[in-house]
């Protein structure tokens, strides 16, 4: 089997509300021992990576984890990896507010990545219809099969 079950899946695919998800889950499954599956493109985070890297915070950080004497290596190595870790949470907020920017609904209406824009009211007799419609149209094209 290519694919493992999943007892839950979640999508998170858009901008800032999508990085603050998956940095919860990461935290949630490493706190409780859960093990987590995620799917990220490569490239992003080779992206992320790099401009984390290049951050004078996160080199300042290298530099004295390289510099450390041995008796001070751990705690200059916690230090490092909270650096890190901050700067990379930036960045990655940094690239979702950019994504959020141009990614909106109402680009997502021009470009047609959606139908229509509707209130709760209107979600169920719209449901309901297309329902109806496909259900009639289901039964007309297997009457004039038979």
């Amino acid at each position: 089997m290519l694919f493992k079950e999943f007892a839950c899946v979640a999508v998170a695919n858009r901008g800032e509300a999508a990085v603050r998800f998956i940095r919860a889950v990461l935290s949630w499954s490493r706190e409780d021992g859960k093990q987590l599956s995620a799917y990220l493109d490569v490239d992003r985070i080779v992206t992320l990576a790099r401009q984390a890297g290049a951050d004078p915070h996160v080199r300042a950080a290298q530099k004295a984890l390289a510099d450390a004497r041995l008796a001070d290596r751990r705690k200059v190595e916690e230090d490092y990896e909270r650096v890190l870790a901050d700067v990379t949470a930036r960045v990655q907020t940094d690239v979702a507010r950019e994504f959020d920017a141009v990614h909106n609904v109402a680009r997502a209406l021009d470009v047609g990545s959606l139908d229509a824009l509707m209130t709760a009211q209107e979600l169920r007799p719209s449901l309901c219809a297309r329902l109806e419609a496909a259900l009639e149209e289901d039964r007309v094209g297997s009457t004039s099969h038979s």
